[in-house]
């Protein structure tokens, strides 16, 4: 092996619940020099896969074991960490052998990466930084927070952390998602930008968007008189509206009547009665079917993307037409065709099934007038969430070489 190329030993796949096998991307001694393959979760919690138990290394991939331990939101690590020794032992006046002298800079190299790839993951002073600088850490003290000194150029333990405390208005901010919604938490007015991209909202809540804009009160839209109205009903006259509520209302804004009760458009200066529903373009919204229930078709009220539809049972979940020399003519999340022999081929799935219990339907292209056989080949392992190999036969069950065309239904 010759390490000719600066390739980052580690490679990180995003998860799906489905695919298994994730391509090693860089070279490697031995499949011990892998030695931590880090699932990562939601929570940002990492668990070391032991080989054989969560995952086989086939050829250049490694395997999962299950594929819904890797689900969407979550990732898979691979690296390569050499071991940091040299075993090659050179004898004084012997002949050197290239092979021996190659793998051990190989090994130097690839140890090399390794380090620099820890490096580049390190916190590092910039290139610009003074040399006086000394970004040594003091000795760790329980509950001491790092910093730099009032010279700047070094570190040192600074006030204890336990002496800060969290008070109910600090959770308050934490808890919610973004400014908006924390000066909603704590009741304080809403700025001009928060209500003019609440006007660009068309949805609704209860049937009539709603805001607080000062001590907690609610107000609505009214069309009518082009005001922030209390819920109570209590319509405020320009010169009482609050300063945040008194904007400009963009064009193409939906809003709800309150007092006729309806949608209308706002199209520069002029409010029109329209069908707030979904469209092909931005104004309505719908609820959009899940992959789950899809799979189901237990819910006939939402529609289905062309993301999603392919998880419904009667949905195809692969197709190819292929030669016998395994030319792929067109497909379906097929990955690729391995030749096993005349009249025996397997077929890669780019994404896999959920499981194997799935349908195989076949047809041959060949001259004559004799009927052919093409069937899931019996042989150990031919058929799993990953792979289906597939076999044509002749009437007297040879396999024969053709031009094939295979589907798959199922889960």
């Amino acid at each position: 092996m010759t390490v000719t190329s600066v390739t980052t030993p580690r490679k990180i796949y995003d998860g799906n619940g489905i695919t298994t096998n994730f391509p090693i991307t860089f070279p490697y001694n031995d499949d011990e020099d892998l030695v931590i393959v880090v699932h990562i979760d939601a929570a940002l919690n990492e668990t070391t896969w032991v080989n054989g138990t969560d995952y086989t290394i086939t050829g250049d991939e490694v395997v999962a074991t299950d594929a819904a331990t890797i689900d969407t939101g979550e990732q898979l690590v691979l690296y390569r960490e050499t071991p940091k020794k040299q075993e090659t032992d050179l004898q004084k006046n012997r002949r050197f052998s290239a092979d021996t002298e190659e793998a051990m800079f190989d090994k130097l190299t690839l140890m090399v990466q390794e380090m620099g790839d820890s490096v580049e993951r390190s916190l590092r002073l910039g290139v610009t930084s003074p040399e006086s600088i000394d970004a040594e850490v003091p000795t760790p003290v329980a509950d001491m927070l790092l910093g730099w000194d009032s010279s700047g150029t070094s570190v040192e333990n600074k006030a204890s952390a336990g002496t800060l405390t969290t008070t109910a208005y600090t959770v308050t901010l934490l808890a919610v998602a973004n400014a908006l919604a924390a000066r909603a938490n704590i009741q304080l007015p809403m700025v001009v930008a928060d209500m003019t991209a609440l006007l660009a909202y068309t949805g609704d809540f209860d049937g009539q968007p709603m805001i607080t804009i000062d001590d907690g009160n609610r107000y609505t839209w009214d069309i009518g008189n082009l005001k922030w109205r209390v819920v109570s009903g209590n319509i405020y006259a320009a010169a009482d509206l609050p300063a945040a509520a008194d904007l400009t209302v963009p064009t193409g804004t939906w809003a709800y009547d309150t007092t006729n009760g309806g949608f209308k458009k706002y199209t520069g200066g002029v409010w029109s009665w329209g069908t707030h529903s979904a469209t092909t373009s931005i104004n309505g919204s719908v609820i959009i079917a899940s992959a789950a229930e899809v799979t189901t078709g237990t819910d006939a009220d939402k529609p289905v993307t062309p993301a999603t539809q392919d998880n419904h049972l009667s949905a195809c979940k692969a197709w190819v037409s292929f030669e016998a020399d395994t030319t792929i003519l067109a497909d379906y999340n097929v990955a690729s065709i391995t030749d096993n022999g005349v009249g025996d081929w397997t077929i890669t799935f780019t994404n896999a099934m959920t499981d194997a219990n799935y349908a195989v339907i076949g047809m041959a292209k060949i001259s004559g007038s004799e009927q052919r056989v093409v069937c899931v080949s019996p042989a150990a392992g031919s058929k799993t969430t990953a792979v289906c190999r597939v076999t044509c036969q002749d009437q007297a069950n040879n396999n024969e070489d053709a031009e094939m065309y295979v589907a798959v239904f199922g889960n």
